[in-house]
């Protein structure tokens, strides 16, 4: 029988290419921008900036978002105590470790769910499919790159993020149409 380690295989290998390979002055700058309007503090201001549009589907988009972002946090946080998996700078040796230290555990990441949940709802309003999930993968990618997360840890919340915010697409839709 094969013992097969996908984080061995996988995991590591990516994360050490992204945080070493790719590694460079210019990356090195942009990345911890990138990484920090990954937060949930933008999306919920455009949550907040979005109850105040003129127009009710804007409104609607803004009350999905602050759920989303509230619905993305309390399930981010059950699975990083449940699967509770160390950050990369503490399990690994020679990781480049950019930025402020991360508290908490790496799986999920919390960046990556919420960027996604907010573009699936961002996209399904405005159309610009290309524009809102190139920002979302650079917003996992910087969280590799900056060694707070694994590879698999971004893309898992990826999907999560997409599987939190579709739904609250089709509510919102739902909600649209009714008088």
């Amino acid at each position: 029988m094969v013992n097969f380690h996908f984080v061995e295989f996988f995991d590591i290998p990516v994360f050490n290419f992204i945080n070493h390979n790719l590694s460079n002055h210019f990356l090195n700058y942009v990345m911890p921008i990138i990484s920090r309007m990954g937060g949930g503090e933008l999306y919920f201001a455009l949550g907040v900036l979005l109850l105040f549009s003129r127009k009710r589907e804007l409104k609607i988009l803004g009350i999905a978002l602050l759920a989303g972002i509230t619905v993305s946090y309390y399930i981010v946080t059950v699975l990083k105590v449940f699967i509770a998996r160390p950050r990369p700078f503490v399990a690994l040796a020679n990781v480049i470790f950019l930025g402020p230290t991360e508290r908490g555990y790496s799986f999920p990441s919390n960046h990556t769910t919420m960027a996604f949940m907010t573009v699936s709802l961002l996209a399904s309003h405005f159309k610009k499919y290309i524009l809102f999930y190139s920002f979302a993968a650079l917003v996992a990618f910087s969280r590799v790159y900056m060694g707070v997360h694994y590879p698999i840890d971004v893309l898992s919340s990826a999907i999560l993020g997409c599987f939190i915010g579709w739904p609250l697409v089709r509510i919102s839709r739902l909600l649209e149409t009714k008088v």
